[in-house]
């Protein structure tokens, strides 16, 4: 069967292509019309606890910036601390990411929401619709200014951790002695051992890293650095990725440590060659 769905393709750091589902104009304005309902149920239940409790004039100015704070806050809060998911884009299947794969932060979510107060509501999304048809990747202005993409949140999952064991396991069939080096360095890298830190566990600090090159250790820095950015399962997939690299070239007993240990244990030993 033929996929229509579009997508974007992304290069990770780590040298693997990821291909994200995007969301289209229904799926998004599904999502659009439940955040809508809550929106208007928060700040209908703000105007009436104000109506009750303060003056005619008091109530208007605290109900008016309240209003705004509940219209806007409401997206970034969710997008920033909830995975790029507000309640409807959960409910639709759907996530906010930066257009490189990364999590969407709040300077990102902040921009594409102020948009939204153009493109939005005030112009009954009339902006937004035409924005998310024209555009490569389904994007309204707001994500265009912010450099976002919504996604297909489930999809998108099982893609990336499926592209990312299909890496893993091609680079475990490529041989018990690769020759080409380690998945591709993303930039520099600020990791280094800690000063007077522990070896990882069952690591015996015997291990002969000779034949580890300097552009192999560039690779290692770099998924040691950028690991906590990443989901469980493609952060376990590049870590069997690199270590089943390393295990041939690295003498020494290896084979009671773990995929990360392993890592760890290289960046440590090639540290104590300095």
């Amino acid at each position: 069967m033929e996929d229509y769905q579009d997508r974007l393709r992304i290069a990770t750091p780590e040298g693997v292509t990821v291909d994200l589902v995007l969301g289209g104009l229904g799926s998004r304005f599904a999502a659009t019309l439940v955040d809508l309902t809550l929106k208007f149920l928060l700040i209908g239940a703000v105007w009436l606890v104000l109506v009750l409790t303060l003056s005619n004039s008091l109530g208007l100015a605290v109900g008016s910036i309240a209003s705004f704070l509940l219209y806007f806050g409401y997206d970034v809060a969710f997008e920033v601390l909830g995975g790029g998911r507000t309640p409807g884009k959960r409910l639709a299947g759907l996530r906010v990411l930066r257009d490189d794969g990364r999590p969407v932060d709040l300077l990102s979510s902040c921009i594409r929401n102020v948009i939204r107060l153009v493109d939005g509501l005030p112009l009954l999304y009339l902006p937004a619709m035409v924005s998310i048809l024209v555009t490569t990747n389904n994007q309204r202005l707001g994500d265009l200014a912010a450099r976002t993409v919504v996604v297909r949140d489930p999809k998108a999952t099982k893609n990336a951790e499926a592209s990312f064991a299909a890496a893993a396991a091609a680079a475990a069939n490529a041989g018990a002695a690769p020759s080409g080096p380690l998945p591709q360095q993303f930039g520099s890298s600020g990791w280094a051992m800690p000063a007077g830190a522990a070896l990882p566990r069952g690591a015996d600090g015997a291990l002969d890293v000779s034949a580890v090159s300097p552009e192999d250790l560039a690779a290692i820095r770099s998924f040691l650095d950028r690991r906590r950015e990443l989901p469980p399962g493609p952060r376990g997939d590049i870590a069997r990725r690199i270590a089943g690299a390393l295990q041939p070239r690295v003498g020494g007993a290896t084979g009671h440590l773990d995929d990360e240990d392993l890592i760890e244990a290289v960046a440590a030993a090639k540290a104590r060659e300095r």
